[in-house]
């Protein structure tokens, strides 16, 4: 399989958060997505019961109940569900 590099070179896809793992993730996030019943404008995590504002909000979130990581540090392999965290890592390794 090719990598594909991101964040300057400093982490890669992970090949295995193949497009099915994605359209199975979207499926079971759809499904956690509750609309608070004592606030309509909240919208909560099933999985932790965190409290969002808005619907992308809860989508991020739902990223870290993810089990396979979709971006791989290429310094130690460490995964991340979000290119901002990869980011903010990579400078451990970077000062």
């Amino acid at each position: 399989l090719p990598l594909e590099f991101i964040n300057g070179g400093h982490g890669v896809k992970n090949p295995l958060a193949t497009e099915a793992n994605a359209r199975q993730r979207e499926e079971e996030k759809n499904k956690q997505v509750l609309v608070s019943e004592d606030d309509p404008t909240k919208f909560v995590c099933r999985i932790c019961s965190k409290n969002f504002s808005l619907q992308r909000l809860l989508n991020r979130h739902m990223k870290c109940h993810s089990d396979v990581k979709r971006y791989l540090c290429t310094f130690c392999g460490k995964g991340f569900n979000d290119t901002f965290d990869l980011k903010r890592h990579t400078r451990t390794h970077t000062g």
